[in-house]
Parts: C-alpha cells; structure tokens; sequence
C-alpha cells in the first residue's frame, strides 16, 4: 500500500479513536447520576467503554476499507497510464488512426470525382439543350424555309390541276 496513504490511515485511526474514546467518557458522565454507588458508576463506564471500543472497530473498519479503494482508484488509474503509454500501444493507435484518415481520404476523393463527372455531364446538357434551342430558332427563322413553303405550295397547285 502507498506509504502516505498507510500514514493518512493511521493517522485518521488515531483521531477517531480519541473521538470515540472521548465521546465514551462523555458519555458515561452524563448517564451517571452523582448520588449513584460506586458499582452503578463503575458499571456505566465501562459500559460506555465498551460501547465506545465497538464503535471504534467499526470505524477502523471503515477507514481500512475506505483506504482500500482508494488505493485501487490510484491502481486502476496508474494501469490506464501504463497502457496509454505504452509504445506498443501507441504504435496500433497510430497506424489505425492513419489507416482512417486514408480511407477517409480515398472517399472524399472519389465522391469530388463523382461530383466532377456529374458537374461536366450537368454542362454539356446545358450546351446541348442552349444547341438544341438555338437550331430551333433557326429553323423557325431560317429564310429557305419560307422559299421552301412557297415551293411548297406552287407545287399542291401545279399537282392539283393535274
């Protein structure tokens, strides 16, 4: 066991066996009347005595306990410190950390591809609808259309008569 927490121990030991042992005689004083006999006297010290001695081994028992987790706290967290640095240790988490940042790498990568491929497939039907609408202007516009109509036309008639 860690020595300062041997010597908080001890030392809260002994406190609390003072208190207790003072608490007794206290005790004691105030249950006994003065115009008691010496026996009744003497009976309600050592009554409290050793009510008060029970109490203190109790108490002890608490402080031990109390030190004893403590200590496995101290335990516990000096455990989590060696496995945090251990070389071994850091070493895996390295390599998994590097492994994830890859990866992550390697998809935002191809999703910018995928994102650039459908951008450039977005763009050329843009243009060919722009294409697309420009033809049909001009062939709405288109001067030979109108020559063509008239063509047309003269020929219904020349067909007709025949």
């Amino acid at each position: 066991m860690n020595t300062a927490i041997v010597i908080a121990k001890e030392v809260a030991k002994a406190a609390s066996n003072f208190g207790i042992g003072y608490m007794g005689g206290a005790v004691g004083k105030a249950l006994t009347p003065d115009d008691a006999r010496k026996i009744v006297k003497v009976c309600v010290y050592v009554g409290s005595w050793a009510a008060s001695g029970a109490i203190a081994m109790k108490a002890n028992d608490y402080i031990d306990e109390t030190a004893e987790a403590i200590e496995e706290s101290i335990k516990s967290i000096k455990e989590a410190r060696k496995e945090k640095k251990s070389p071994e240790k850091t070493e895996e988490k390295t390599k998994n950390i590097v492994v994830e940042i890859i990866e992550d790498i390697e998809k935002k990568e191809e999703t910018k591809k995928e994102e650039e491929v459908d951008e450039t497939i977005k763009k050329m039907d843009e243009y060919i609808k722009s294409v697309e609408t420009e033809l049909e202007e001009a062939k709405e516009d288109d001067p030979m259309k109108k020559e063509v109509e008239k063509l047309k036309k003269k020929t219904e008639k020349l067909t007709k008569g025949m």
